[in-house]
C-alpha cells in the first residue's frame, strides 16, 4: 500500500472502488472456506471417530497411554468445588454457615489426546 492505494492483480484499489474489491475478496474468502470444508470435513469425521475410540480405551484402562505418536491422557474424575466470588474459603473455617455458598460438581473421568511428531516424519518433511 502506498499513497492510499493497494494493487490487486495489476489493478489499483482506491477508496472509490473499495466496495468492488471487498466484494471480490469476500467471494474469494467464501470459496476458500467452501473448498477447505470439502477437504476437512471427511477427515475431521474420521479423526473424531478415532479420538472417541482412543478415549474409550483410555477410560477403560484407567491410565494414561503413551505411544511414539503421542499420548492419550487419563484425567481422573472427582468432585470439583466452586465458590461464590464473595465467599472466602479461609473464612469458612471459622464460619461454617457460609458453606451454603459452596457448589460441588461430580466430574466424570475423561481423556486428553495429544499427538507428537515422530522424529522420522520430521526428517522426511525437511528433505521434501
Amino acid at each position: 500500500m502506498s499513497n492510499g492505494k493497494l494493487t490487486m492483480q495489476n489493478e489499483e484499489i482506491s477508496v472509490w472502488n473499495i466496495s468492488e474489491a471487498m466484494e471480490r475478496a469476500s467471494r474469494l474468502d467464501d470459496e476458500i472456506k467452501a473448498r477447505t470444508a470439502e477437504i476437512i470435513e471427511p477427515l475431521q469425521a474420521q479423526l473424531d471417530e478415532l479420538k472417541e475410540q482412543i478415549a474409550a480405551a483410555v477410560l477403560e484402562a484407567g491410565e494414561t497411554l503413551k505411544t511414539q505418536y503421542g499420548r492419550a491422557e487419563y484425567v481422573r474424575g472427582g468432585e470439583r468445588a466452586t465458590w461464590d466470588s464473595k465467599a472466602l474459603e479461609g473464612y469458612a473455617v471459622a464460619h461454617p454457615e457460609i458453606l451454603k455458598f459452596k457448589t460441588v460438581r461430580v466430574m466424570e473421568p475423561s481423556a486428553r489426546i495429544k499427538f507428537e511428531a515422530k522424529p522420522d516424519a520430521l526428517s522426511r518433511s525437511d528433505s521434501a
